[in-house]
């Protein structure tokens, strides 16, 4: 089931489907990013996972996760990713409002309950 709940998400998360997400997540979700090794976001709560997926939509005109491979271990699916969007807006990183982006990177899925509790994106 879990793979199964992880595709859901990925495809809701691609279709900007935040409703849904919503829906496969736990209440006590600890979502965390990390880039180049350091935590640029976190949200700790089903209410502060919501702003951050609201506010990250708006940031893209298109975005896709898509599989590579996985990994299973007692606690967690590793989740390795392709990553491809182009951004609405732009970041004070330099980057500009129509600008592709393409990385890999990798997400660890942890559960409760049949639902996503944690959640790590790493790039």
């Amino acid at each position: 089931m879990s793979i199964a709940l992880i595709q859901k998400y990925i495809t809701a998360y691609n279709q900007f489907d935040i409703e849904q997400m919503i829906q496969l997540i736990h209440p006590d979700i600890i979502f965390t990013n990390i880039s180049n090794g350091a935590t640029t976001a976190q949200a700790v709560g089903i209410d502060a996972f919501q702003e951050m997926a609201l506010q990250a939509a708006g940031m893209f005109i298109s975005r896709a996760q898509t599989i590579q491979s996985t990994s299973q271990s007692a606690e967690l699916i590793l989740v390795n990713i392709h990553y491809q969007a182009v951004l609405a807006i732009d970041l004070a990183n330099g980057l500009k409002a129509g600008e592709k982006l393409s990385l890999q990177g990798k997400s660890e899925f942890e559960f409760k309950d049949n639902k996503i509790f944690r959640l790590t994106d790493i790039s």
